[in-house]
């Protein structure tokens, strides 16, 4: 059934995509911009997309049709910085840089503690060389919907993508791309830092409609909606460049006045520009103080990740 199910996706993509006259013979980035915006339509709520790769920052183009939605680039240090120039200019209120290595365990960790509508996998070979298998691997447990870039000459790559029953989408004069729904419906661990628990306590209900996190606490099941963005931790954690830190923390500070049952760090999602809190079903008695409130604006400006670590646990303590 569940096969079934994933190959009506991809008949449904397919002709969703021409349907709307995409050109799949794509011989320009405007093109590939297409090919991705055709599908973010089908989306009636705010989604995630995280784009791995970044030397044609595809999510910069589609974040101002989608204003709702956050936008997500990791991209190595290098690069990145000349990504996080563009968007002091630009300003956008719904992108996300973060400038954490790409590495295979960077991206099993984010996949155990994140949850994404989109993602898109760019220029594999060149960047992750003979790791790719592996980052492969991990990007197809990030979230529901994967779209992968394979060059020509990459066959051993092209050879592995079709055995993950991965189908052809688009093709360009030197990249063909490759898609695949898994509809990924566990979070392995709470954020980053915490321990992973191996449960199917925290389950994901996600469509095009509606995106829900269902929390088994005991015999209860909390039923919450799930908000665009990323964890605060896992923003820290993977060297977050964008939104600037005194953006983050004005919009931090703005949060003060909601009632929370855990006015902490790990219940605060990055937005871009913007931060929101979340879980507020939670039942633990750790309301908003100023004591908390310095606690959050002292992480937002650690750099060292050990230290960030550390001292994010000992707030938790005491």
């Amino acid at each position: 059934m569940k096969q079934r199910i994933l190959f009506c996706s991809y008949i449904y993509f397919i002709y969703f995509l021409f349907s709307h006259g995409t050109i799949t013979c794509l011989t320009q980035d405007q093109e590939t911009n297409i090919l991705i915006k055709t599908f973010l339509d089908q989306y009636t709520r705010p989604f995630t997309m995280i784009q791995i790769g970044t030397k044609k920052p595809y999510c910069l183009q589609m974040a101002p049709h989608f204003k709702d939605s956050v936008f997500v680039m990791l991209e190595n240090d290098t690069y990145a910085k000349q990504i996080y120039k563009q968007l002091c200019k630009q300003s956008p209120n719904n992108i996300i840089l973060l400038k954490r290595k790409i590495k295979s365990r960077n991206l099993k960790r984010l996949s155990e503690c994140e949850h994404f509508d989109v993602i898109l996998l760019d220029t594999i070979s060149q960047q992750f060389g003979n790791k790719w298998k592996k980052i492969i691997d991990h990007t197809l447990h990030m979230g529901d919907h994967i779209i992968i870039k394979v060059k020509p000459e990459e066959q051993t790559i092209l050879e592995y993508v079709k055995n993950k029953n991965m189908i052809p989408i688009a093709q360009s004069n030197n990249a063909t791309f490759y898609f695949l729904t898994t509809a990924k419906q566990y979070l392995q661990r709470i954020n980053w830092i915490f321990p992973n628990i191996h449960t199917d306590k925290y389950y994901i209900k996600s469509n095009f409609q509606k995106k829900e996190l269902h929390k088994k606490e005991a015999e209860d099941r909390e039923v919450s909606q799930w908000l665009p963005g990323i964890n605060l931790i896992t923003f820290k954690m993977c060297k977050g460049l964008y939104p600037e830190k005194h953006s983050l923390k004005t919009s931090i500070k703005k949060l003060k006045n909601l009632e929370h049952n855990d006015w902490e760090a790990h219940n605060m999602i990055v937005q871009g520009n913007t931060a929101s809190l979340i879980d507020f079903e939670n039942k633990r008695s750790r309301k908003y103080t100023e004591k908390r409130l310095r606690n959050v604006l002292q992480l937002i400006g650690i750099d060292d990740l050990t230290d960030l670590s550390i001292v994010f646990l000992r707030h938790l303590l005491f």
